[in-house]
């Protein structure tokens, strides 16, 4: 059906039920939430590697849940190991954009690099205990500087050159800083120097932050893997249209709540666009959203699942790390955050559907609200079991692998979920493949950051922003924003808040931030520079879904995410929004806040249950701004001009309809 209806066509009684049907049979015949196998690019798919990465990712995975039950090895030896085994899948992985894919000279070239980045991982394992007397010798230093441009043609692989360029520069920063003119000047380093600083120790490539990555991100990997495996899209799609699906705007609505279900479990914005995107975008253009609407409700949903608990995407041990708090203090914080931003994209939903007068599905063709909560509830109950160890401070690795071994056991409850061999052996495969980009951006950033901390950068960096803030700290935030948005549209999440989590957060804990608040600011734009044009890759993903206009789709979710844009700095400005402070006033902060989001999303789209004319339109915004200001006095200014935008869009709606009479 075409997708240009008019505002007050009734998309219900036009769009052929049989289209609808056939789009929602997907949920029912199993080919949502099947595990497609990893494709080995790099390797051509040649039998005898993809044998070996299978093994490999089996052990992996065994090896994880083997270190959350009985403990792991030395620091050094497991970060070294798990180098190797990134070393050993990336080029077998992702193939290499020299060579023409699928040639013998790209096949050979990646075994190359498989080979040359195993053996300087190994060397590295051999030798690491030597190292630590910080006198190396000739080959030691050809070796590790091997094994550092192997983990940075792992990481181009994988994420792509920016983080690749920035290291480098890093690097060269090193070698060339009696040179550089003012505050960036420093005495210099040798490279000897340089590479003991990266290699040696737990300062640089094997850094805390690869640590995390190795364990805690990796069982939370293999969880999601094998929440994947298990169909839970599938159902929690099937209850996501039961509950929404009939109301007005219903598909936009199932998009959602469904991408926000898989999106807080997946950690990935991408993978859930073209997961979820694939049955809730059709749907939204054949009940009359145009095409780069729906791809933009998609997108930006998709994103929002990586700031929401129990999960938040892979980031927030990072946080934890950081800090030195617990993931569970981080995922309390994130809560209201999470909660306004879905608020703020379910109104702004739900009133464009009013506006436009788009109606949901049919509700004879909708999956049983009682029936679709029975089939889910199975594979809820690990989710919750996750919550709820993390609520009683297990750490993040035992709850990991206390949910996946509770997942394994409920997975037998319906012959559909149950898990043979085949579909266990793609799970491996699936969560090796889900932990080379983390694992690779984890370890670039740990070069980085080795040489911010030799040159004195990171501080520098601070001074700077401060400086040029005046001291102020709403311009400091805004000087953060700018850079995480400009590092998100080409670095991962990871990776991006790793660098601004030493670059940018002390300059704001300084200026009078919140830690948690400082942080958590830099991890939602760190996210957020995924629907930010020129490189909005969630926005791009669901465009080629949607066929729509890439850079009309992501303009389209910059505008419906700007709420999102600014809660991050009302929880800066007012932190009881990230659970600081006394329940009662962060349970009336947060009512004030829900309520500012929504006159924000009205203002947006121009309409509450009648166009609103421009002095109305400011009245919403300034209405929403002093609703979510951290004082009750301009709360209440906030509050009292929301009742008189109320007020007299009613008696403008009654004269109207006087009028029309």
């Amino acid at each position: 059906m075409e997708n240009n209806l008019n505002e007050n066509t009734k998309p219900r009684e036009e769009t052929p039920k049989s289209g609808n049907e056939g789009i929602l049979a997907k949920l029912n015949d199993g080919s949502i939430g099947a595990v497609d196998d990893v494709k080995l690019k790099g390797a051509n798919n040649n039998k005898i590697i993809n044998i070996l990465f299978t093994i490999v990712s089996i052990g992996i995975v065994l090896y994880t849940l083997y270190i959350g039950i009985f403990g792991m090895p030395t620091v050094m030896v497991h970060r070294i190991s798990h180098v190797c085994v990134i070393l050993f899948a990336a080029p077998m992985v992702y193939p290499s954009k020299i060579f023409k894919e699928g040639t013998k000279i790209e096949l050979i070239f990646n075994i190359f690099c498989t080979a040359v980045g195993i053996i300087s991982a190994l060397y590295a394992l051999a030798n690491w205990m030597r190292f630590f007397s910080y006198s190396l010798n000739t080959l030691d230093i050809i070796m590790l500087s091997i094994l550092v441009v192997a983990v940075l043609e792992s990481t181009r692989r994988a994420i792509g050159i920016p983080m690749v360029i920035i290291a480098f520069v890093a690097i060269v920063y090193c070698l060339v800083g009696p040179y550089m003119p003012g505050a960036l000047a420093h005495k210099g380093y040798t490279f000897e120097r340089i590479i003991n600083m990266i290699c040696v120790g737990t300062e640089g490539l094997f850094s805390s932050t690869l640590g995390t990555a190795s364990v805690e991100i990796a069982a939370f990997l293999i969880f999601s893997a094998l929440l994947q495996a298990s169909g839970a899209l599938q159902y929690f799609m099937r209850l996501a249209f039961s509950v929404a699906g009939g109301y007005t705007g219903g598909p936009a609505k199932v998009a959602v709540i469904s991408s926000a279900m898989m999106g807080t479990v997946s950690g990935s914005t991408v993978a859930n666009v073209t997961a979820t995107g694939s049955i809730t975008i059709p749907l939204m253009k054949m009940m009359g959203f145009k095409p780069q609407y729906a791809g933009s409700v998609e997108a930006v949903s998709s994103a929002g699942g990586s700031i929401t608990p129990p999960v938040l995407g892979a980031t927030a041990f990072l946080i934890a790390e950081f800090l030195d708090i617990s993931y569970w203090e981080v995922a309390v914080a994130a809560i209201i955050p999470a909660i306004l931003y879905y608020v703020s994209l379910f109104n702004s939903v739900h009133v464009k559907s009013v506006k436009e007068g788009l109606t949901g599905l049919p509700k004879e063709e909708l999956p049983s609200k009682r029936e679709s909560l029975k089939d889910a509830i199975f594979l809820i109950l690990p989710i919750v079991i996750l919550i709820v160890l993390m609520a009683m401070q297990f750490s993040a690795l035992m709850a990991a692998i206390y949910s996946t071994l509770a997942l394994l056991v409920v997975t037998n409850f319906k012959k559909e979920t149950r898990l043979n061999l085949q579909i266990l052996r793609k799970t491996c495969r699936m969560a090796l493949k889900s932990m080379l980009a983390v694992s690779a951006a984890c370890a670039s950033a740990g070069v980085i950051i080795a040489t911010l901390s030799m040159t004195g950068l990171g501080q520098k960096v601070g001074a700077i922003i401060t400086e040029f803030s005046g001291g102020n700290l709403l311009v400091a935030l805004i000087l953060t924003q700018l850079a995480a948005l400009l590092l998100g549209t080409g670095l991962v999440t990871p990776a991006t808040y790793t660098l601004l989590a030493v670059l940018c957060a002390p300059a704001l804990i300084d200026l009078g931030a919140s830690p948690i608040a400082a942080h958590l600011f830099i991890f939602h734009f760190a996210i957020l520079g995924t629907l930010t044009p020129p490189v909005s890759l969630a926005a791009f993903a669901a465009a080629g879904i949607a066929g729509s206009n890439p850079m009309k789709t992501g303009l389209t979710a910059l505008k419906l995410a700007l709420p999102g844009f600014l809660i991050p700095y009302f929880f800066v400005m007012n932190p009881t929004l990230v659970g600081q402070g006394e329940w009662i006033a962060i349970a009336i902060d947060m009512v004030t806040a829900i309520i500012g989001v929504f006159f924000m999303d009205y203002a947006l789209e121009g309409y509450i249950k009648h166009k609103l004319n421009v002095v109305m339109r400011v009245m919403c915004i300034a209405s929403g701004i002093l609703l979510i200001y951290p004082n009750y006095a301009i709360s209440a200014v906030g509050l009292g001009i929301a009742v008189a935008v109320v007020i007299i869009e009613r008696l403008t709606r009654k004269k109207g309809s006087t009028e029309a009479v």
